[in-house]
C-alpha cells in the first residue's frame, strides 16, 4: 500500500464529498493516471494532426 488505506478512508468519511474530491486530486496515484491519460490524448491529437497535414500535402506513409 502506498499509504495507510484505512486511515485514508477514515479521513474521507469525515471530510465529506467536496473534501474527498480535493483529496483525490492530491492523491499521487490518481494524478499519475490522469497524467498518463493526458499524455495519451496529446499524442493521439499530434498523430491526427500530422496525418491530416500529410494528407493535405498529397502523401500518406
Amino acid at each position: 500500500m502506498l499509504f495507510f488505506e484505512d486511515e485514508i478512508e477514515k479521513v474521507r468519511n469525515i471530510v465529506g464529498k467536496t473534501g474527498r474530491n480535493t483529496m483525490n486530486l492530491q492523491d499521487p496515484r490518481i494524478n499519475g493516471e490522469l497524467q498518463r491519460e493526458l499524455n495519451a490524448r496529446k499524442m493521439e491529437a499530434k498523430n491526427l494532426r500530422d496525418r491530416r497535414n500529410r494528407l493535405l500535402k498529397g502523401y500518406d506513409w
